[in-house]
């Protein structure tokens, strides 16, 4: 079943314990447009830190291929360390679940404290991510290890096998 934005904003339930973040805050949170994808939506979802951990929803548009074009760069990116430095970042795993759904976790080159963790999903109008983060310290980056240790990615993970 394919759903439009409303319809994906209608269905996903955050958590109990979560804030949303106004979007007026965003920029509080470090939370903002990236080139190729608008947010949607954001909440609180605990801390790492110290500091208050985030997970967004972010639009990528109407891209036939892009989340087996995402992984198939994510190969070549990894072994490169020019390119690495370029974008800033550095793929640390990544694997596909439920229908056409990638789980990508990154490392950022210039600050290594965090882990960045992408729910890429496909829907009616386009390409979606849930994006958040992990400590640096975690060892076994699997989905299966992911959603055992963290409650909203098991959530997140949960809402987008039901969309």
């Amino acid at each position: 079943m394919c759903l439009s934005l409303k319809e994906i904003c209608e269905k996903f339930t955050a958590l109990i314990s979560w804030n949303e973040i106004p979007s007026s805050k965003f920029e509080d949170f470090g939370i903002i447009n990236l080139p190729d994808a608008k947010v949607i939506s954001s909440y609180k979802v605990g801390k790492i830190y110290n500091i208050d951990n985030t997970l967004t929803l972010y639009y990528y548009g109407e891209e036939e291929n892009f989340i087996e074009d995402l992984a198939q760069s994510y190969e070549s990116l990894k072994n490169n360390e020019y390119e690495q430095k370029e974008y800033g970042i550095k793929p640390m795993h990544w694997e596909f679940f439920g229908k056409n759904n990638l789980l990508s976790v990154l490392k950022q080159i210039n600050n290594a404290q965090m882990y960045i963790v992408d729910l890429f999903f496909m829907a009616k109008n386009g390409i979606y991510s849930f994006h958040t983060y992990i400590p640096k310290e975690e060892k076994d980056l699997t989905l299966q290890t992911l959603v055992k240790k963290y409650p909203y990615i098991k959530h997140t993970v949960e809402e987008i096998n039901e969309l």
